[in-house]
């Protein structure tokens, strides 16, 4: 299977993640919307800002793990994480 791959994406030059651009060439931190104000905090419109708050703030967040395609996050008190409604305006 590798090999079939291999040539595939060689030989048709398919975009996989990190290859033909296929990432964006803008500031990091505005790909991570993680922008700070002018004295070095974050900035509290920010997306990470608000993803944190829906989560139950900072004290509420035990672990973050990576998988490939999910961040995944425990909490202490799930009561504390915001509804569903909330996290769609995020």
């Amino acid at each position: 299977m590798y090999f079939i791959a291999n040539f595939m994406i060689k030989k048709f030059n398919y975009a996989t993640p990190g290859r033909n651009g296929n990432y964006n060439d803008g500031d990091a931190s505005e790909s991570t919307g993680a922008a700070t104000t002018s004295d070095g905090k974050a900035d509290p419109n920010s997306q990470v800002v608000k993803i944190v708050n829906l989560l139950g703030g900072r004290e509420n967040i035990v672990d973050v793990d990576a998988c490939m395609t999910r961040l995944r996050v425990t909490v202490k008190d799930a009561a504390k994480v915001g509804e569903e409604n909330a996290w769609k305006h995020a």
